[in-house]
């Protein structure tokens, strides 16, 4: 009974970290686990139909999950996962184009639309159906003034992006099934016309009789499967060689079948999975999509693909963010309780998030076979792993609730801002060409974001001592000088790392473009951290500041890191602008004006501190 509070908060610490490891529960007669399975070929990778369905919601509306508008053929409000969604736009999109899932919340885009007022930000396909024309020649717009050369609003931006999202609905929408009509009967005219057609094309190229009506069939559905080669955008058919990775799509699949006079048995199901959806067969469906599943053969059977739909499934950074909220809630509570109970639960739920993040984070080395960082995304994930980490060994050290309170403050910021980013498809997207070498992603990138993350780390606890000594009077002389020495030790930490990450990249530009430095933005933001760093450690040794001046000098780290870390790619120029984001300015500027605030406050003359008498 010694333990009993934090034996409980371990206990339900535990339950999170295994929940979504438990299979999921069906909601559906139709088995959308199967089919969320089944591999395609989609951008730069081959991956399960969960994951496009995914990514696809999350691109239009920012998220994984919808609710379904009230009709015949669903329950009313009935709460759909990605996958649930994506079945009715791949094979029934005369239903999906009912589907809120474009998110538009721009004012002067409302007005295009006819919409001054709009209660709901999402709009379905039906209800942007009659403005396609309208969205059309804005963006056709906005493309000319940047063609130009001119300066984006951010009007141009908004159209710019529902016209993409539209314009990849509408592919989506023929990638899977032929439109319009049956899919069976589509793919069984085709099929019959192939001999007679063939017969009466060759007969006219060498001038003998020939069948017309069978010729102009032939020719009518030809026609209509090159333009399906070029618009769909999914590749359903693995490749029937080893010389190339691209897989077929639906267009260039019925083509295919000119050389071979039969289809490929893959369309055959996608086919029969249309039409048991179309039917309500819930039996005849599940049927289809075990024989798609035998038909693609080890592409199917992948255990890329696989594990990526049980990563879908497990979702470790979102339970990882829940465990960290749990457990700055816990230290906080230690704080007021005086007891180790919740100190100790505090510290077990961070390591089950540094657990499921750690997981998750190695889930994407092994699904890209890339290094940890690859993209603005990655980066995130690892800088707040890297200061969670540090969390856990000052906690473990100190055992006071301020390393539980910082690591889990960082893990959940950090995921939600990873979670925030700017979206653009696929957060496992293939690096960029001059990152797609494993050798500098776990050399150079791994140095700087864990320079980004000791830097953060520095930074936060700086902002627990200034918040402790402003706001309370629980600040003591030993636990400041713990804290300064904290903040010093890691200091040293951000600059060894910073530095030797920076020499690297240089060698790595000097290998990539012929030179060790060339005043790149990110270079310079990079060596801006080095030196706030060496000014910070020089302050310290000269005792040319006090320990609240130290503070207020790592509270400004933050400011540095997070200029270097984003704000240079808002920029948008150098050799570095692969990792480019719009919409992030007015976060980092609300995030800057918190840290001057708290700079502001480190720098008070001390009676207007509470804990006056400890501090120099």
């Amino acid at each position: 009974m010694k333990h009993l509070v934090s034996n409980i908060l371990i206990l339900f610490g535990l339950l999170l970290l295994v929940v979504g490891f438990l299979p999921p529960r069906a909601t559906s007669a139709y088995d959308l686990a199967a089919y969320g399975r089944v591999p395609v070929q989609f951008g730069t990778r081959v991956l399960p139909l969960d994951s496009v369905a995914r990514n696809t919601l999350r691109l239009f509306s920012s998220g994984t999950t919808l609710t379904a508008p009230s009709s015949t053929d669903f329950p009313d409000g009935l709460h759909m996962a990605a996958i649930q969604w994506f079945l009715e736009l791949s094979l029934r999109p005369e239903v999906a184009d009912r589907f809120p899932v474009f998110y538009v919340d721009h004012d002067e885009l409302l007005g295009l639309l006819g919409e001054k007022i709009h209660p709901d930000p999402l709009f379905s396909f039906r209800d942007l159906q009659p403005h396609l024309d309208d969205i059309a020649k804005a963006a056709q717009l906005a493309d000319d003034k940047k063609d130009a050369g001119a300066a984006l609003n951010s009007f141009d931006s908004a159209v710019s992006t529902l016209r993409d999202n539209l314009m990849l609905y509408q592919r989506l929408c023929i990638s899977f099934v032929p439109p319009g009509g049956q899919p069976v009967d589509d793919w069984k005219t085709w099929q019959d016309s192939l001999q007679p057609g063939s017969i009466a094309f060759t007969s006219q190229q060498a001038g003998r009789p020939f069948d017309e009506a069978s010729l102009n069939a032939f020719l009518l559905q030809t026609k209509r499967y090159m333009q399906l080669s070029t618009a769909a955008t999914v590749g359903l058919i693995p490749p029937l060689s080893g010389n190339t990775d691209t897989w077929m799509n639906l267009g260039e699949g019925a083509l295919a079948a000119l050389h071979s006079d039969h289809l490929s048995p893959v369309l055959l199901d996608y086919a029969g999975l249309g039409a048991a959806l179309r039917h309500n067969d819930a039996a005849a469906f599940n049927t289809a999509v075990a024989a798609l599943h035998q038909d693609l053969g080890p592409a199917a059977t992948s255990s890329h693909i696989r594990f990526e739909a049980f990563i879908n499934q497990v979702e470790p950074f979102f339970w990882g963010s829940l465990l960290y909220v749990f457990a700055f809630f816990c230290a906080c509570l230690s704080w007021v309780t005086l007891g180790p109970d919740f100190r100790r639960g505090a510290f077990w739920m961070i390591v089950f998030g540094f657990a499921l993040e750690a997981f998750g984070m190695f889930a994407r080395v092994y699904l890209t076979g890339y290094g940890i960082v690859i993209n603005l995304y990655s980066s995130a994930l690892f800088v707040g792993w890297v200061a969670v980490l540090f969390g856990l060994v000052i906690e473990l050290w100190k055992k006071n609730a301020l390393g539980a309170a910082m690591a889990s403050f960082i893990g959940f910021t950090t995921l939600a801002i990873a979670h925030h980013i700017p979206f653009t498809g696929d957060d496992l997207e293939m690096p960029r060409a001059v990152l797609a070498t494993n050798f500098w992603l776990w050399t150079h990138v791994l140095c700087i974001t864990s320079g980004y993350g000791a830097m953060f780390a520095a930074g936060f606890l700086a902002l627990g001592y200034i918040i402790a000594g402003t706001f309370t009077a629980r600040l003591n002389s030993c636990a400041a000088r713990e804290i300064g020495r904290l903040v010093y030790g890691i200091t040293c930490f951000a600059t060894l790392f910073s530095f030797v990450g920076t020499m690297l990249g240089g060698i790595w530009a000097d290998q990539s473009w012929g030179r060790f430095w060339g005043w790149d933005p990110k270079e310079n933001g990079a060596l801006l951290i080095v030196l706030w760093c060496a000014i910070c450690l020089h302050a310290r040794w000269g005792k040319l500041c006090s320990e609240r001046t130290q503070m207020a000098l790592a509270v400004f780290g933050n400011v540095v890191t997070t200029w270097s870390w984003y704000g240079t790619n808002l920029l948008g120029v150098g050799l570095h602008s692969y990792g480019f984001v719009q919409g992030t300015f007015v976060a980092l500027t609300a995030f800057w004006a918190t840290q001057f605030i708290f700079i502001a406050l480190a720098l008070l003359p001390r009676r207007y501190w509470r804990s006056q008498a400890a501090l120099a």
